[in-house]
C-alpha cells in the first residue's frame, strides 16, 4: 500500500510504515561492470547480443542489411583502391630500433 507524502513514498512493511528513501537501494547491473575481454567468448557474447537484438526488434533487420551492404561496398572499394595504389614500405613510418644499453 503506497501513500504519498512530502519526502517520497511510504509503504507498509508488516505493521510499520517505511520510508522508501531510507531503504538501501540495489545499484543494479551496470554494463561497465561486465568484464568482456578478447577471445572466443567475447565473440559469442557479441553474436548473442546481436541475435537477441535482431529477434527483439524486427525493424533492426533492415539496419543490419543496410550495414552489411555498406560494409561490403566499402571493403570492395578499399580492395580495388589498394590494388591500384599499393602501400610501399617508404610510405610507412618505422621507428628506429632502440640502441642496447651496455
Amino acid at each position: 500500500m503506497y501513500s504519498p507524502d512530502l519526502h517520497g513514498y511510504r509503504y507498509r512493511d508488516g505493521c510499520k510504515l517505511v520510508e522508501v528513501k531510507d531503504l538501501e537501494k540495489h545499484p543494479g547491473i551496470t554494463m561497465h561492470r561486465i568484464a568482456v575481454g578478447g577471445g572466443i567468448m567475447s565473440a559469442v557474447f557479441a553474436v548473442g547480443c546481436s541475435v537477441i537484438f535482431l529477434l527483439g526488434v524486427p525493424a533492426s533487420r533492415w539496419f543490419l542489411l543496410a550495414g552489411m551492404v555498406a560494409g561490403i561496398g566499402v571493403a570492395v572499394l578499399l580492395y580495388f583502391w589498394h590494388k591500384k595504389h599499393p602501400v610501399e614500405y617508404t610510405d610507412l613510418y618505422v621507428p628506429p630500433e632502440p640502441k642496447p644499453k651496455n
